[in-house]
C-alpha cells in the first residue's frame, strides 16, 4: 500500500533508532543552528515523490514542515465504514503540502466545513531542514487523543519541540476517524464492513513503517 510514513523514513534508520546524542552547545559553539553544514549527504528536498502524488513543503526556523499529505483514499460513500484504502494517484501536478487538512468529524461538530470533514485521512510531517536520508533521527508518532470520540488535539505544530530538540527529531501526526464514523459498532457493519475503521487507519501507518522505509532515498 502506499503510504506517506516513506517521507518521515528518510530521516530513520528504523523505526527504533536511538535519539541523536545531545549536543553540550545547544545551538552550535557559535550560536549558530545546529545540524545546519552537518552531516553527509544532501539536505532532503521540500519537494517529495511519494508515488501516488507529489508534495511541496516549506520551512521554518531551520524546520521543514508537510501539512495536510493525504495517505489514504477519502473515507466517504462506498468506503464508510471500511478499512482505508490506497490514496487516489494524481502526479499531474505538485500539491501544496502548506495548511492543516481537515479534522475528522467528532461528537462536538455539528456540521461538516472545511477544516472538521469526512475526508479528513491526512498527516503532518515535521523534521530538521538540514537533516538528510543518512540522518538516522528518532520519529515521535503522534496519535492524538479523544476518547475515540473527537480527535480533541489536532494540528499541533511542533516546530518549537524540533528547535528545543537541537534539531535531533522528527514529528509525525495523523488524523483518524472518531465517533460513529471510526467506532460504530453493529451486525451490519460486521458483515458488510470494517469495525474499529479508526484504529485501522491508525495501523496503516504503522504497519507500513518498516516495508516503506527507505522508499524515497
Amino acid at each position: 500500500m502506499h503510504c506517506a510514513v516513506g517521507l518521515a523514513l528518510l530521516y530513520a534508520a528504523a523505526s527504533t533508532c536511538a535519539p541523536t546524542p545531545a549536543n553540550p552547545h545547544p545551538h552550535g559553539p557559535h550560536g549558530h543552528r545546529p545540524g545546519h553544514g552537518q552531516g553527509r549527504g544532501q539536505p532532503i528536498s521540500t519537494i517529495v515523490d511519494l508515488g501516488y502524488s507529489r508534495y511541496q513543503g516549506f520551512e521554518v526556523d531551520g524546520v521543514n514542515q508537510w501539512l495536510g499529505i493525504r495517505f489514504a483514499a477519502p473515507p466517504t460513500g462506498d468506503l464508510r465504514w471500511r478499512a482505508p484504502q490506497d490514496p487516489p494517484v494524481n502526479n499531474s501536478e505538485v500539491l501544496p503540502a502548506t495548511g492543516f487538512g481537515a479534522t475528522c468529524l467528532g461528537y462536538w461538530a455539528s456540521e461538516l466545513s472545511d477544516t472538521v470533514n469526512e475526508d479528513c485521512l491526512y498527516l503532518d510531517v515535521f523534521a530538521p531542514a538540514n537533516a538528510t536520508a543518512d540522518s538516522k533521527l528518532p520519529v515521535w508518532f503522534f496519535i492524538q487523543g479523544g476518547g475515540y470520540a473527537g480527535d480533541l488535539d489536532q494540528n499541533f505544530n511542533l516546530t518549537d519541540a524540533i528547535v528545543q530538540s537541537n534539531y535531533s527529531m522528527v514529528f509525525v501526526q495523523i488524523n483518524y476517524r472518531v465517533g460513529a464514523f471510526g467506532f460504530l459498532a453493529s451486525e451490519k457493519i460486521r458483515s458488510n464492513g470494517d469495525l474499529n475503521a479508526g484504529l485501522l487507519d491508525q495501523r496503516l501507518y504503522v504497519n507500513s513503517q518498516q516495508p516503506r522505509q527507505g522508499r524515497l532515498r
